[in-house]
């Protein structure tokens, strides 16, 4: 039997720093929010949803910044959102909903793909794929980690046997 390294830790690193991954995600749902608030806006005000186009979407947020009373002189073309009354509370419940949706589905999509093990004792395929010999890992974890041992509730006596199979 070959001994093998310990696996590597970047196959748990993220593939983005936190940092970027945040101004990323600031970055989505400020755009998403106003475009999104201002076409509910609209469609609330009984008009067709006030789209705007990529090459607009820096002038609209722009103008929203300097101008926030009137939202409706952001948008480039008709339709237009409603008042800014309307418009603010709509561009916050958008960013809420893109914020909570993408929460989740980064979620789900960590769960599935992230850690694929539980954190815990070493299964057989663990130990054997690093080389260890088992009867000295589970000695090891016996004596190291009691809190794992009584998690998985395997009497003192049983451990040898589960973990030699």
């Amino acid at each position: 039997m070959t001994r093998r390294g310990m696996p590597s830790p970047s196959r748990h690193e993220p593939m983005l720093p936190a940092g970027l991954t945040l101004a990323l995600l600031a970055g989505a749902t400020i755009v998403v929010a106003v475009l999104g608030g201002g076409a509910l806006s609209a469609i609330l005000c009984g008009h067709r949803p006030a789209l705007a186009g990529p090459g607009a979407v820096v002038g609209v947020i722009g103008t929203l910044i300097t101008h926030p009373a009137h939202p409706a002189a952001a948008w480039p073309h008709d339709p237009r959102p409603g008042p800014a009354w309307l418009t603010w509370p709509c561009i916050l419940l958008v960013a809420i909903g893109w914020s909570a949706g993408v929460s989740i589905i980064g979620s789900a999509v960590h769960g599935r793909l992230g850690r694929r093990r539980d954190e815990g004792l070493a299964s057989v395929q663990d130990i054997r794929r690093t080389g260890l010999d088992a009867r000295s890992a589970v000695r090891k974890a016996i004596h190291e980690y009691p809190n794992l041992v009584a998690q998985h509730r395997i009497p003192r006596t049983q451990h040898r046997r589960r973990w030699m199979r």
